[in-house]
């Protein structure tokens, strides 16, 4: 459908809906899909684009990385010092990297012992 028939389809409908004349109909159509800006709409177009805040991220603030304590987990370490010794009785190479994680070597294989602590559910 081109512009002009939907113009004339619409045109139709509102004469139908609110018992208007040709003329008036139009009128009405025109005025509704017209793109007029009186001195008043253009007034507060401008007082709304003056008042307007804009929340857009600024880029050349950054924010400076926090350095946080790590706290020793006393269980984890507790757990660990029972597992070296065993781990030295097979490997002379028994390495602790903190106090979670241990490395060692056994046949010419490295390997790394991780202990994670599962949080409770809530």
């Amino acid at each position: 459908m081109t512009k002009a028939e939907e113009k004339a389809k619409e045109i139709k409908g509102l004469m139908e809906r609110h018992s208007l004349t040709l003329e008036e109909a139009t009128q009405l159509w025109e005025e509704d899909n017209s793109d007029y800006c009186n001195e008043e709409m253009a007034e507060m177009e401008n007082k709304a684009k003056a008042l307007k805040r804009r929340y857009e991220k600024d880029l050349t603030k950054k924010r400076k990385p926090t350095e946080r304590e790590r706290k020793v987990d006393t269980e984890k370490l507790e757990i660990l010092n029972l597992i070296v010794p065993t781990l030295q009785t097979i490997s002379n190479n028994v390495e602790r990297k903190n106090e979670v994680e241990l490395h060692f070597t056994k046949g010419g294989n490295d390997y790394t012992i991780k202990l994670i602590k599962h949080r409770k559910k809530k």
